[in-house]
């Protein structure tokens, strides 16, 4: 297989990390071509700003913050109905869930269904929930932190350094999703982003 047969199908990941060496069953990957550039990815994920630097301090224990992030609305409907995603993502490993919704309000519908699931899969208790976006701020869900004992860590609206973390993440999955869904109907939107969030 040719190096752009592995590459595209892994959701265009820099080439640093498309290196044998970062894997232990992936022996047989060609090396990166010389002067070797995607035509997909330099549209894809061009960009005007400046990337944001992170300084908050990571947590060592394992949902101990969730950084959190609401993007859209998209111009077109998924097949599955979504007009937006929300993500969760754990501060001390980066490992992140992505839920497609319909509405903004459906936020506090999914963010139930995630606490109660790390609670049964993975017997952990959410301390901190931090989000800058006013889609959370609303009765249904303070009345939800506070029964669930998490604290809100609101960063400042228009802020969106403050929340770093899930800003950045939403990005780097939306160019993938991009990337991905060259000469595909654009109704496959949250297929390709949970794709890119599974690479």
């Amino acid at each position: 297989m040719t190096y752009q047969q592995w590459y595209e199908p892994l959701g265009h990941p820099s080439p640093d990390y498309l290196k044998s060496n970062n894997y232990s069953d992936a022996t047989n990957l060609p090396k990166v071509p010389k002067d070797w550039q995607c035509e997909t990815c330099i549209t894809s994920k061009s960009t005007q700003r400046k990337p944001t630097t992170i300084t908050d301090i990571r947590s060592d224990t394992l949902f101990e913050l969730i950084h959190s992030d609401l993007s859209g609305k998209f111009s077109t409907t998924s097949f599955c109905k979504s007009n937006y995603y929300v993500t969760f993502i754990d501060d001390c490993t980066r490992y992140a869930w992505i839920y497609p919704i319909h509405a903004k309000s459906d936020i506090v519908t999914v963010f139930t269904s995630f606490i109660y699931a790390r609670y049964t899969q993975d017997n952990a208790i959410i301390k901190r929930f931090r989000t800058n976006g006013g889609e959370y701020v609303n009765a249904a869900m303070l009345t939800l932190l506070d029964k669930e004992g998490i604290v809100l860590d609101l960063s400042p609206t228009y802020s969106h350094e403050s929340n770093g973390v899930a800003k950045l993440y939403n990005r780097t999955i939306i160019t993938a999703a991009r990337s991905l869904l060259t000469g595909l109907p654009l109704a496959l939107w949250a297929e390709a982003i949970a794709t890119a969030v599974y690479l």
